[in-house]
């Protein structure tokens, strides 16, 4: 059976939203603050996911560092450091209408600059051909969070209107739209001259605050109020019914009036007899968030969940040095043993920080397919797995190999490989893809073909064993020899079946040269194969795919 393979439709990545607020409570502590908010995003998490069996009981522990995805379309990953009271999550999950669009949540809950904060960045990434319009909402932990505790973002992040009534009201006023620390849009009504209707604005500055809430403030002027803004400059004043915006990084002395919008009573009026007042109330409220995400937010001290699990990896594998500092012969075994991996770590992380700089251009396509993606997060987990397995092997507590045991089911193939043979199997994310998708009944035969694989096959690669040493150790595994080290497919069967053979290792792209068989039955249930090459490099054996038959010129 041939593959087919559709043109890569390259996604486009925009800003939903974005906050950056301090969390502040009369009543509470720092330490009760900082609990309380993981609460109320953990809380959160777990209604998302309510419908996911199993989700509740993975998710208990919101202090607990996680990596779990329960289905193919969903991924959650917390990092809590302790230490330096700092908790981070990030959601990852399909949209369920939209072909193709994924929502990304991130939210950080971090102690710095003497207080408690609440960052929060909402991602949707499209194919570059879907014309399906992208909302803008302000996520409900938000809402949650100001409502539970207490939110500020220069001023407090009330779903109500900020009435301004007098000349030191308006003092206050000047002074918080140009403040360079407000990120957040600031919406000025004013009351409308001969309206005849029962209202003192245009709109309803109850309603409007209530719709912009988390994403912007409403601010409604009187005359009196109206009149002593017009004071502060003739460019910036917005007065007779008309609503104006007043965008992020305000200068009123060099500034340029023109990019804050201002839509006058009159367009005001037209507009909400083609679409109603509530049609006309939802238009504002999309061009307001829309135009305030284009603001840049200063990330330079965002601690979202990259930045918190690489601190936790780094401050682990310090104390790590720390403890060996003692022992001059450990250390330096130690150095030996992992500088390539620290080497491949910092390449890693050097990728990483391009791609965060990437993902700050609201409209810039960064993200790679999800193979790729597949893989890198595949090549960090077996680097750690790698590491893990030389910290234990020098404290002296990994497992003997002799002693591995064959799990009853392939949900463990993950923690398996990374467990006992990090630095003798790397389980690709085709392999993995296979693994969960088995219909094979013997598992406990891939797990020793694996077994094998990493011991008895690895010596005879390294020139451990002899031949007749190899073909002994091989008997031990109870395994029919079928085509053991045969060659998976031919040169010319391979090109034909497109990149079907192929997997990527790190940078590389490879071809799965051999193959492990049992059974020659039509039926996936009894018949076995696994695929895997041998790196010489790294002495490592690549698994490429399992369990089932790959496409062949005979099928």
């Amino acid at each position: 059976m041939l593959m087919s393979f559709a043109t890569v439709d390259t996604p486009v990545i925009r800003k939903t939203y974005q906050l950056q607020a301090v969390l502040i409570h009369p009543n509470m502590t720092e330490e009760t603050v900082f609990s309380k908010a993981i609460a109320v995003v953990s809380n959160w998490l777990v209604q998302k996911l309510s419908k996911v069996s199993g989700a509740q009981e993975a998710l208990k522990n919101p202090y607990q560092c996680v990596e779990y995805a329960p289905l193919d379309d969903i991924s959650v990953n917390i990092a809590y450091d302790e230490r330096n009271m700092q908790w981070a999550c990030k959601y990852v999950q399909r949209d369920n209408e939209v072909v193709a669009r994924t929502w990304t949540t991130q939210v950080s809950i971090c102690k710095r600059d003497g207080g408690i904060y609440a960052d929060a960045l909402n991602l949707c990434s499209s194919p570059k051909s879907c014309d399906s319009p992208v909302p803008y909402n302000t996520p409900i932990f938000v809402v949650e969070l100001h409502k539970q505790i207490g939110l500020i973002a220069v001023r407090p992040l009330d779903a109500k209107p900020w009435y301004v009534r007098n000349a030191a009201d308006v003092d206050e006023l000047y002074d918080f739209v140009q403040d360079p620390n407000r990120s957040l849009p600031v919406l000025i009504l004013t009351p409308a001259n001969g309206y005849t209707e029962d209202l003192r604005y245009l709109v309803d500055e109850g309603v409007l605050a209530n719709r912009v809430r988390g994403a912007a403030f409403v601010v409604a002027l009187n005359l009196q109020s109206m009149e002593f803004w017009r004071t502060k400059g003739k460019q910036w004043a917005v007065y007779g019914g008309a609503i104006r915006t007043y965008l992020p990084g305000v200068d009123f002395v060099e500034g340029d009036a023109r990019r804050h919008p201002f839509i006058l009573k009159d367009s005001i009026l037209e507009q909400i007899a083609v679409k109603g007042r509530d049609g006309f109330l939802k238009w504002l409220e999309t061009t307001v968030r829309s135009k305030g995400i284009q603001y840049a937010v200063d990330y330079s001290h965002l601690r979202l969940f990259n930045d918190i699990n690489h601190s936790l990896r780094e401050m682990r594998r310090k104390e790590f040095e720390m403890e060996q500092q003692n022992s001059e012969e450990l250390l330096d075994r130690y150095k030996r043993e992992n500088e390539d991996l620290k080497n491949e770590i910092a390449e890693w992380e050097k990728e990483v920080a391009e791609m965060k700089i990437q993902k700050e251009s609201a409209e810039n396509d960064w993200f790679s397919v999800s193979e790729e993606l597949d893989e890198q997060r595949q090549k960090m987990f077996y680097l750690q797995a790698r590491l893990d397995d030389a910290n234990k092997r020098l404290d002296g507590l990994g497992a003997p190999k002799s002693d591995v045991p064959y799990p009853d089911s392939l949900d463990e193939l993950d923690n398996w490989c990374a467990r006992y043979y990090p630095s003798e199997l790397y389980l690709s994310g085709k392999a993995r893809r296979g693994a969960r998708a088995s219909q094979y009944r013997d598992n406990m035969t891939i797990y020793r073909v694996l077994d094998f694989l990493a011991t008895a096959y690895r010596d005879f690669r390294m020139n451990k064993i002899t031949m007749d040493e190899y073909e002994a150790r091989f008997a031990d595994y109870e395994l029919t020899k079928g085509n053991i080290g045969g060659k998976a497919i031919t040169d010319t069967g391979a090109g034909r079946h497109g990149d079907e053979y192929y997997f990527h290792y790190y940078d590389k792209k490879v071809r799965m040269e051999n193959h492990i068989c049992k059974g020659n039955a039509r039926s996936c249930a009894d018949t076995m194969r696994v695929y895997f090459t041998w790196d010489a490099e790294t002495n490592t054996v690549l698994i490429g795919w399992l369990p089932s038959h790959l496409s062949t010129e005979a099928t």
